[in-house]
């Protein structure tokens, strides 16, 4: 063969080989001399999608799990918002990912990476094609929330209301709640409400029949009191033997305020005023609530109380039934000839045979003596008379109580009559007589 048939044979191979290069490299989708390259087809998605639409899929490709409290598809479009700002998208390659045939992007806008790009050859339509893929570059931190209230508060977080399986602690004491309070048998407290996975600022409200009072809140913790949190108050008075309980817990010295004889409204003689009951005053304040009371005796009598114009208790000694059985007939004898000698029935009713000798009350009786010659005519009726609450005084004392309801008529007039008195009575040679009284 010829050297310059060789030669040519060579040359046609070459240029043989040279067109095929470039026709592979225009034709193939990768190939250098390609009329359209993938990074074309994602620079056209770039030019062609504005924010929102890159907002929209953003929502619908990477909204992340939250709780029921707030929106994915919100929590997601902050998160957009956040990281773009206004600022220019722009796309690289991911190289970690990418492969000749099927290139990989990532989508930026700035610093922050936003979405994958992954390009296919779309070998029907001669182009390429672009699908955006989560990247989950973009996180959130996620925070716990804690709502801390006083019991029986109704609490909602962006508008729906938290079950019992939020409560993480039912029994959070008050802030300074004092020790006593502490020992009640329905102690307040307050719950705390926990509510994890939450993304985005919560509006949290709070509803309370008797109203609440915020004392902290810091987006993810709100503490909440109760509006009159350490101004609740007693004052109960007791006999100095009883056992005093304040919401079921026993009162004791640390709650004692004062010590005072039984006050009453007759003149007790020095004598018999050591025989006095004396009372304990019980008092705390600082309490945030109001707590029911009992007294008992050492011999297990419950006694009853009576409220006073503060609002508060006092429990009085019970009267001496052995007392009452031995004397009452007479006293309430006593309270019939008060009742006749002042209608003006001097000749029948006369009480000074019950009266100690000597004392103020008989001169009372013989000074109004002459008074009562003007009132003549009445008859009297008794409706009741009773008497309680005998308290002994030693062996040769007791103070009483008495109420005489009776009814006084003359041929003009008829009257409806309701007295009552305290009544102090002594022992004279095994007679008793009433030393001094007092309309109460």
């Amino acid at each position: 063969m010829k050297r310059s048939t060789l030669l040519l044979i060579c040359l046609l191979v070459f240029l043989a080989l040279v067109g095929g290069a470039a026709a592979w490299m225009y034709f193939s989708p990768a190939g250098a001399l390609a009329p359209v390259s993938a990074e074309d087809a994602v620079q056209e998605l770039l030019d062609t999608t504005d924010t929102a639409a890159w907002r929209s899929t953003y929502i619908s490709l990477c909204a992340p799990e939250t709780s029921a409290f707030e929106s994915a598809e919100t929590v997601a479009g902050d998160l957009f918002d956040t990281a773009v700002q206004g600022q220019r998208f722009s796309f690289r390659v991911d190289s970690g990912n990418a492969s000749r045939g099927a290139p990989v992007y990532i989508l930026s806008a700035g610093e922050n990476d936003l979405l994958r790009l992954n390009a296919r050859y779309d070998k029907a339509g001669r182009a390429w094609k672009v699908e955006p893929a989560p990247l989950n570059a973009l996180h959130a931190e996620v925070r716990t929330l804690t709502v801390t209230v006083p019991e029986g508060t109704a609490v909602s977080v962006n508008g729906i209301a938290l079950g019992e399986e939020y409560i993480t602690d039912s029994r959070v004491p008050y802030t300074g709640i004092s020790e006593l309070e502490t020992q009640f048998d329905v102690c307040p407290y307050r719950v705390t409400y926990t509510v994890p996975g939450i993304y985005a600022a919560v509006q949290v409200d709070v509803s309370r029949e008797e109203g609440v009072l915020l004392l902290y809140s810091d987006g993810t913790r709100f503490d909440y009191t109760v509006p009159d949190a350490g101004t609740h108050a007693f004052r109960v008075t007791a006999p100095q033997e009883a056992l005093v309980t304040a919401g079921g817990a026993p009162l004791t010295d640390a709650q004692a305020v004062s010590f005072a004889p039984l006050s009453t409204h007759v003149d007790i003689p020095d004598e018999l005023a050591g025989a006095l009951p004396v009372y304990t005053v019980y008092a705390a304040g600082g309490l945030y609530s109001d707590p029911s009371f009992t007294a008992t005796l050492p011999d297990g009598t419950a006694l009853e109380p009576t409220t006073g114009a503060d609002g508060f208790p006092t429990f009085e000694m019970p009267g001496n039934e052995a007392l009452w059985s031995e004397c009452h007939e007479r006293v309430e004898n006593y309270m019939r000839e008060i009742a006749g000698y002042g209608a003006g029935n001097t000749a029948v009713n006369y009480p000074a045979g019950y009266v100690v000798p000597g004392t103020p009350l008989l001169l009372y009786f013989q000074y109004a003596l002459d008074t009562l010659h003007w009132t003549s005519g009445f008859t009297v009726t008794f409706n009741e008379v009773k008497t309680w609450g005998y308290v002994p005084l030693g062996e040769d004392a007791f103070l009483c109580q008495g109420v005489a309801n009776f009814t006084t008529a003359t041929r003009n007039e008829t009257r409806e009559n309701i007295v009552e008195y305290e009544m102090l009575w002594v022992r004279r040679n095994g007679t008793w007589y009433v030393q001094d009284m007092s309309f109460l």
